[in-house]
Parts: C-alpha cells; structure tokens; sequence
C-alpha cells in the first residue's frame, strides 16, 4: 500500500478513485457508414463538375448559333446594299442598253465605296468580264479582278443574280474565300426600276457584285456585349480540338475545355475558321457551388477521423477539446460574417433541387403525397433560408463589413412588387393590404434589394402582429424638405413607447402575452434600422397597445431624383 493511500486510510477515509472512459469500439457499421458519406459527397461533387461542365458546352451552342446569325445578318444586309443599288433605271441605261465609262467612273467612285460599307465593288458583263472594279475605294488592277472572277463560289453567285428577276430586295447572297480569306457576297442584276423592256437581250446582264472581307477590323466591329471576347480568325493548321473527343466523353465533360470555333465557307474548299473566348457560365457556378461542397466534403472527412480518434480517447482529453473549442460572442459573429457562401449555397441547393424535384422536370415522381413532402421540405427551407439570411445580416452589419450596391431605381415599382410578394400572406391571415405612393414617377438612388428588404421587414411584422380582420397600409410621399418618407401602418396588436427600444434592439421580443404568440428571432426591425442608417436615414416607430403601430423610414432629400434630372441612358 503506498504512502498516499494509508494515510487517506489513517485519516478515516479513502480517496475517490479517478473516472474513467470507457473505450468503445469503432463498429463495421459505422466505418460502413462513414466511408458510405465519403463516397455521397463525392458523387455529388463529381455531379457538379458535370453540370458545370454541361452548362458550358450548352452556353459554346449558343454563342456559336448567335455568331452564325450575326454574320447572315451581316449577309442580308450586303445583299439588300446591292440590290438597292443594282435596281436603278440610270444605271441600265448606261451599263447596260449603251455602255458610258466615264458615267461608270463618276457614280461608283470612293464615295459609293464609302456608302456601301464592302471592301470589293464590281461591275461584271454578260460575259463574265470586270467592267469596273474597286478595292478598299480605289481602282484595282485586273489581274485581281480577274482572281476574284475565277472563284468558283462568285461565278456561282453571279450567275444565280442573273437567273433573278429584278426586285429591289433580291439578291444572291453567299460565303467565298478569296485570296485565303472569308467574303460576304452579295450580287445583283443591274436592271431598270420598272419592267425590262420587251426586246432585252439577257446576255447583255450587267451584274453588281460587293464584297466583304472577314478580317480582324470586321470582327472586332460585333458588338461585345455579345460576348464575343478575343474574336480572331485561327490559322489554317490549328487543330479542330473541338471534336478530338466528342465521340468518347460526354458533353458534360467536354465542356470543362470545350474550345469555341465556327467553322465557315462554300462547300469544295476548306473553310475558315472564327475562334473566341467562349463564356462559360458553369465555370462560376463551379466557383460559387465547388469550393463550399469541397469543404463540407473534407469537413465531413476531417470530422470522421477526428470522431474516430476521440471515440479512443478519454472523457479529460474530450472535455479539453470542447473547452478550446468554445469562443465568445465576437467570434461567433465574425465566423458568421465568413460563412456567408457556406450557409447559403448548400440550402439554395436544397430549395432549388426541390423545386426541381416537385416540378417533375426530368420526369413524374409518382405518389402525390411525395408532393406534400416536397412543399413542406421547400417551404421550410425558405424559412430556414430567411433566418439565416437575417443572421448574416446582423454579422455582417455587427462588423460594418455590409456594403450597399447603390444605383438609380424607380421606388414605386420596388415597392409595388414587395406589396404583391406579400398580399398571399396577408390574404392567408385575414389581413387587408393596401399601397398608397404619392411619387410613382421618381427615381431613388440607393441599395434597391436592401430598401425592399427593409420595406418587407416592416409590412411582415405589420401583418404578423394584426389580428384577422385589421389593416396594413404602405404609404410613401415627399415632405415640405424634399425627404422621402415611408411609412406602414396597422391596426394590430400595437407598441407602448417604452417599448420601443427593446424591439429595435438585435434579438429584442415584446413580452406581451399577444405578442409572445409569434414566432421570430427579433432581428426584423434592427436590421431594417441599420439598412436605413446606412442610406443617411433614420427609422422612428409609434403606437399604442391595442390600436396599432406605425413605423417610417425617413430618407435623405439627395436621394430622391425626378426623371427629367437624369441621364436619358437612366430613364429611357
């Protein structure tokens, strides 16, 4: 027996022997379990790639369907220039029933060139020989023309202007490469504005021809809100990397390094081919989806081998873990600041795949109760959503980290959407929702998300705290100083003045036993404060229990702006 314990034994008494944790085994099942997860979030974040993946080659589609129709729009309109042009009595009669050269000199010179926005301009006889020919606006030599004539496609397209009867908006229209470049080409028989004379021999046709070169000047003239970036034509030796692996992997993966080209040109020649920096839409949503399931995945993984090792260890060591882990209030708010992306996304994930699910998108779920289930899990994920929404808010505006996205916005259509979002919950309740706007025409510059979060913040808790049968009321005007103001009103339950303070306090609840029947965390009327104070405004609140409550959002003077003070690219 050791020292310690008989003295304890002398003493009367002996010492209370040390807990200690059982050490429970890690079962099959669970490890089953886990790896189980390991491999769920896997496939989901495998699914993600795909689907990112997919939404690229879908967004490579369009754009290539959108250039294509950019450049027959640019085609059409080559080919209307020379129809226009081609169709002229004057014209005929010098070109065609007696030929005048210097008539020919003088009408299609540099000017015409200029009007007509072609790099090529030819007028080409019955016999397939250049009467006159323009580059770029100046007199070309005939070995040149004589290049252009010899193209299969342009003897294509003149003899098809030949075979059209004359009409203003008739045209042979088509694709050519010449000299190694893309063309435009449009060509069109020179012929009277009224009937061709009875006597006309057909061999006599003086065709007017326009070309256009598909060069880096004419590409970079497609707007760029298209989205066309870096639209270059690729060498003639560039491998076509779009199809090297189409035929093994599916969209959906080719679309991660799907290039973006468009191959054009007449058939019997080797087309040219347009490349650009494709938009890829599923790249950002890779960046915004990834990197949270990325970190959920590893968290769950971390968390795993981390309960295995603490499922070995013993209740002191377990308690140590807890106690480094617990923080105070200031840390629990930034880690909330930080969260934002962490919290939101998977539960947008959540209501958007439910959404999914009940409209049956990619197929009929079957049982309608499955439905019911589906509602109910959608609607309390918003619920869920808007409470963790309010929370983010709160760290963010704790922190001063909230910033607004200010910008010009018509307030009454803001205003006027947030009353409709919130007339099927007023109607539910047995509320009577009505708006009364005395400036519908003017602008407000500020946060338009952030006025209508404050706005729907107040007519909720307005609907919330009236009884079935009451009123609310949305009202806006301008006062003898230019501010805007923005009061609601309600018949509800109603606010002392002492209790004020405490509702615009963060987590602030009236303890009033009408009150206590509603549900909320208190965050509603403090955020919408800090909202307004950060616009320059302020937000005062009155009432008297049992007849109701009023609260107005008084904004800055400046902010107010009519339609006539401001940029026509604002209002029109």
């Amino acid at each position: 027996m050791s020292d310690t314990a008989t003295a304890a034994s002398n003493s009367g008494f002996a010492p209370a022997p040390r807990p200690r944790l059982r050490q429970p085994a890690i079962d099959a099942w669970y490890l089953s379990l886990y790896f189980l997860v390991l491999l769920g979030l896997i496939l989901i974040n495998a699914l993600v790639v795909f689907d990112a993946g997919t939404q690229n080659h879908q967004a490579i589609q369009n754009q290539k369907r959108t250039l294509a129709a950019i450049l027959n729009a640019r085609l059409t309109e080559l080919g209307a220039d020379a129809a226009v042009n081609a169709v002229w009595t004057e014209a005929f009669e010098n070109l065609v029933v007696h030929f005048d050269h210097n008539w020919m000199v003088t009408n299609y010179n540099d000017s015409f060139y200029k009007s007509a926005k072609a790099d090529r301009l030819l007028l080409v006889d019955g016999q397939g020989n250049a009467l006159h020919f323009l580059y770029q606006g100046l007199p070309g030599p005939a070995a040149r023309a004589r290049s252009v004539l010899a193209n299969d496609e342009i003897r294509r397209l003149l003899a098809q202007a030949r075979s059209m009867r004359p009409d203003p908006a008739t045209a042979a229209n088509g694709f050519a490469i010449i000299d190694g470049q893309l063309n435009l080409v449009g060509a069109s028989r020179v012929a009277p504005n009224g009937p061709l004379p009875p006597s006309f021999d057909g061999a006599k046709s003086v065709v007017f021809l326009l070309t256009t070169i598909v060069d880096a000047p004419f590409l970079a003239s497609i707007p760029a809100d298209f989205g066309f970036h870096q639209l270059q034509i690729l060498p003639a030796a560039a491998p076509d990397a779009a199809t090297s692996e189409a035929s093994i992997l599916r969209n959906g993966w080719r679309g991660l390094w799907e290039p973006a080209t468009l191959s054009i040109g007449p058939g019997g020649a080797p087309p040219i081919t347009l490349g650009w920096q494709p938009q890829r839409p599923g790249n950002r949503f890779m960046q915004i989806v990834l990197p949270p399931a990325l970190l959920i995945s590893l968290a769950i993984a971390a968390f795993g081998v981390i309960v295995i090792r603490r499922l070995q260890s013993n209740t002191k060591q377990l308690t140590a873990a807890y106690t480094e882990a617990a923080v105070g209030s200031e840390t629990k708010t930034r880690f909330l600041a930080m969260m934002n992306h962490e919290l939101r996304t998977p539960l947008n994930s959540v209501i958007g795949f439910t959404d999914l699910m009940a409209a049956e998108l990619f197929g009929p779920i079957g049982n309608e109760k499955y439905h019911e289930y589906l509602g109910h899990i959608g609607g309390s994920g918003r619920h869920l959503l808007g409470i963790i929404n309010e929370v983010l808010d709160l760290a963010a505006l704790t922190e001063g980290a909230l910033k607004l996205d200010e910008s010009h916005f018509i307030l009454a259509k803001t205003l006027n959407e947030v009353v409709a979002r919130l007339t099927p919950v007023a109607t539910a309740a047995g509320v009577s929702l009505a708006a009364n706007l005395h400036h519908r025409r003017d602008y407000f510059f500020g946060d338009a998300r952030r006025v209508a979060q404050m706005i729907e913040n107040l007519l909720s808790n307005a609907i919330k705290f009236t009884p079935e049968g009451g009123h609310a009321l949305l009202s806006s005007w301008l006062d003898e100083n230019g501010r805007l103001v923005i009061s609601v009103s309600d018949t509800g339950i109603g606010l002392a003045s002492s209790e004020v303070p405490r509702a615009l306090e963060f987590f602030g609840q009236i303890d009033g036993a009408l009150a206590r029947r509603y549900g909320g965390i208190g965050l509603g009327l403090p955020v919408a404060k800090s909202l307004v104070e950060l616009h320059g405004g302020t937000l005062t609140i009155t009432g008297k229990v049992g007849i109701g409550t009023t609260a107005t959002l008084i904004f800055p003077a400046s902010r107010v702006k009519q339609p006539e003070r401001l940029p026509l690219a604002l209002t029109s």
